[in-house]
């Protein structure tokens, strides 16, 4: 398939008819696109992983009710969009968005333990900038308006 702004409207056709590596070819193209959608509206790499696959299997069981004008691309984001505005609420009813402090010890079935370093093979101090980095521009996405975030991706 050649990349191009837009899926070829024999691709989405195909998948309008149930074909199943047409629809690996939109998924294919696209998902990046989706990830990176639901990473910077929800600000978590798990949540965001989730909700892509959720997002492909919403299109896939209603790709065959796409109109001809609306553009394929445009319909995509606002199914996206709307899964993060659903899973941001379903997450912040959770008090999802209270994040404990990485000094404090993580809660087991056996009591509490001190938290693992992620990866002792890498210099403390160049993940702990990484990290800190990552941390600082997430949280400066996280503070834009819903509609903002929306565009920044």
């Amino acid at each position: 398939m050649k990349t191009s702004p837009g899926i070829q409207k024999k691709v989405i056709e195909s998948c309008k008819n149930g074909d199943e590596k047409a629809f690996a070819e939109v998924v294919f193209h696209y998902q990046k696109r989706v990830f990176n959608i639901a990473y910077r509206m929800l600000g978590n790499l798990e949540e965001a992983k989730d909700l892509a696959q959720e997002v492909f299997i919403s299109v896939f069981e209603s790709i065959k009710d796409l109109r001809e004008e609306i553009k394929f691309d445009a319909w995509l984001t606002a199914i996206t969009l709307n899964h993060c505005r659903n899973r941001w609420k379903y997450l912040k009813r959770r008090q999802y968005f209270n994040s404990d402090s990485l000094d404090d010890p993580v809660e087991t079935e056996e009591g509490t333990m001190p938290r693992a370093v992620v990866d002792p093979s890498d210099n403390p101090e160049s993940l702990y900038e990484k990290k800190m980095i990552q941390q600082f521009i997430q949280k400066g996405l996280l503070q834009l308006k819903e509609d903002q975030r929306e565009y920044s991706s």
